[in-house]
């Protein structure tokens, strides 16, 4: 899968390559009118600039429809069908090409093969935008990110707190030390609570789906790569998604206690990501 600085990549050389010569032959000659003419007068230059701007703006047209189809061609045949939908989404979202089924798809200049390459790209899309569709009714957004659930965390450690001083006043104050004992080997059992309890101050989203993986930022930095995996179980009381690998290794994440509060949806969230990115779609919510 290509990393996202690769497909900004061929974005920026996308607008030098299409978008800034197309401005240079639409708005070029008027300029160049402009200071050509306007030492014979207003009228002749008016009327040499509107003629040029005219004549740029088809120029320009024609260029344009010459020159996206050549970057369609070289920019999506040196990426991964599973990297195509991100690319049209990025050239979208910065003004490089049209929205899918524009108008102005109709004035970029094909050849036979070249419309076939193209429209094998375009259906491909397509087929994920409407998978996305059927997911969640709109189209994925880039990222789904969950806040730490932070009263779990309060309530846990206050009951900690609580339990501490009975089992120090039951220590200091009964007969028999074996009570406040107890309870302290209850206060300080191994519990994956204690690395949880610094991250409490942490705002922002602690664990992230995106179209490159799973983002976990507490309770320690790691990413998990859809790209990497071909299929996942995610158990809802237990509260972990398990993504398999295609040699069979595993890589469990605990969700405990990320404010999750609709596991069908992220699963919904998962099976895009996985079909978009991964092997196959795998299992849903279980148990």
């Amino acid at each position: 899968m290509a990393s996202q600085k690769r497909l900004l990549g061929f974005v920026l050389l996308g607008h030098l390559y299409i978008t800034l010569p197309a401005l240079v032959f639409w708005l070029g000659p008027p300029v160049l009118a402009y200071f050509l003419l306007i030492p014979y007068g207003w009228w002749w230059t008016g009327t040499a600039i509107v003629t040029a701007l005219l004549a740029g703006y088809w120029v320009a047209w024609r260029y344009w429809g010459w020159a996206v189809t050549r970057w369609r061609i070289r920019s999506f045949g040196s990426l991964d069908d599973i990297d195509w939908l991100r690319l049209e989404q990025l050239a979208e979202r910065f003004l490089l090409i049209w929205p899918n089924g524009h108008p102005a798809e109709e004035l970029e200049v094909r050849t036979g093969d070249q419309d076939r390459r193209i429209r094998e790209v375009m259906e491909r899309n397509a087929d994920l935008r409407e998978l996305e569709r059927a997911f969640f009714g709109f189209d994925t957004p880039r990222k789904y990110g969950y806040k730490l659930r932070r009263l779990s965390l309060l309530f846990s450690l206050g009951s900690r707190v609580l339990v501490l001083a009975v089992a120090m006043t039951s220590f200091l104050q009964l007969p028999q030390p074996y009570f406040g004992l107890i309870l302290m080997v209850l206060v300080f059992f191994p519990s994956r609570d204690f690395r949880m309890y610094r991250h409490l101050p942490f705002r922002g989203a602690a664990i992230e789906f995106s179209d490159a993986g799973v983002v976990l930022r507490v309770p320690e930095l790691r990413v998990s790569y859809w790209h990497d995996f071909r299929s996942y179980r995610l158990y809802e009381h237990e509260q972990v998604l398990v993504l398999e690998g295609a040699a069979g290794e595993e890589d469990s994440i605990d969700l405990t206690y990320y404010r999750i509060t609709d596991y069908r949806k992220l699963a919904s969230i998962i099976d895009v990501y996985i079909e978009r990115y991964g092997e196959k779609v795998a299992q849903g919510v279980l148990n």
